[in-house]
């Protein structure tokens, strides 16, 4: 305590700063380093620069830049399942459940889409219900599904495809991402991660 006959304060003290961050589409995947200076206010205000102190690594106002990686963005994780990998062809008519989740515990996945493709053209998308609701794709054959919540959020998907009878292989490729900044607008302008 500073006292009326001139005793400066001799205790010391800890300055404790907390950052509360949101993360958002335009968070950084680098490192996010950071400075302080302590301004000393009040009875503090009086003490010299370094507290009378002679070893200047005791500089009460001095600025320090963080040399660890403190602040970090971690970006959605979104993972597709089916509990029916392969139809047996014996329909001309063919249904696979998916489920899209965002499994990051941290951050929103904005603009969740599901495209489908067939490379052989005997598989053709009828409709894709999400939830009980059949949604239509976007003119490049991008279905947008909206948000995933972090933590486990999920869409629940049934596709719906009609399939030329033959007896060779075939195969449907479903490609899944999201994007802060909107839908893409065909399959081909899909980024490749």
């Amino acid at each position: 305590m500073l006292q009326a006959f001139g005793d400066t304060p001799d205790d010391a003290y800890n300055l404790s700063i907390k950052i509360y961050l949101a993360p958002d589409c335009n968070a950084t995947t680098e490192k996010v380093s950071f400075s302080y200076t302590a301004i000393h206010q009040g009875q503090l205000s009086s003490l010299p620069s370094n507290g009378g102190n002679t070893d200047s690594s005791d500089d009460l106002s001095k600025s320090t830049e963080s040399n660890t990686e403190v602040l970090f963005f971690t970006p959605p994780q979104i993972s597709l399942q089916s509990t029916k990998q392969t139809n047996n062809g014996a329909s001309p008519t063919l249904t696979w459940p998916l489920k899209i989740n965002n499994v990051a515990s941290e951050t929103e996945a904005k603009n969740v889409w599901i495209a489908f493709r067939n490379n052989s053209g005997r598989i053709n998308v009828n409709n894709l219900r999400v939830g009980g609701t059949i949604i239509s794709p976007s003119a490049g054959n991008i279905y947008q599904l909206g948000n995933l919540r972090p933590g486990g959020s999920e869409f629940d998907l049934l596709l719906s495809a009609i399939y030329s009878l033959n007896c060779n292989l075939d195969s449907i490729v479903a490609e899944v991402g999201w994007n802060c900044i909107g839908y893409p607008s065909s399959q081909l302008l899909i980024p490749v991660q």
